[in-house]
């Protein structure tokens, strides 16, 4: 896939969001959705491929965010920010980009997509979890 970092998290989002209703989206629905993307459809299905990933892992981020979010649950969330907070973690745990970068790239994404003030609430989110990763993971390796 030759497209932005930036542009394909989007679209990351934007499936995860999808998957959260429906977990088995059609061949027919991602098909239409390649127009709105403005991917082909090898890159369409290898979005799709990277989104369920995403979303299948969703599991643990989704721990990690229910000990830190003790005013709401996980269901009071709003979905696109879960979406969004899933997209970053997966890459902030697995593709290891900096927190820097996870945390602009959430503001950006909420400011396009989410509520007004959500993007305060996704730092302070990511941050948590951020620091509660990496501390298990200095437990894992003592």
């Amino acid at each position: 896939m030759d497209m932005s970092p930036r542009k394909s998290r989007e679209i990351y989002v934007q499936m995860l969001y999808l998957l959260e209703d429906n977990d088995d989206i059609s061949l027919d629905s991602l098909v239409s959705l390649m127009s709105v993307f403005r991917v082909s459809k090898k890159n369409m299905l290898e979005f799709f491929e990277k989104a369920k990933e995403i979303f299948n892992a969703r599991g643990d981020f989704d721990s990690y965010l229910g000990n830190i979010s003790e005013e709401y649950s996980l269901d009071r969330i709003a979905k696109v920010d879960l979406a969004i907070l899933r997209v970053v973690l997966y890459e902030l745990e697995l593709e290891k980009i900096p927190v820097e970068v996870g945390v602009a790239e959430a503001l950006r994404i909420a400011n396009k997509f989410s509520s007004f003030g959500a993007g305060k609430y996704l730092h302070a989110m990511i941050d948590s979890v951020y620091k509660e990763m990496k501390h298990d993971n200095k437990m894992a390796a003592h």
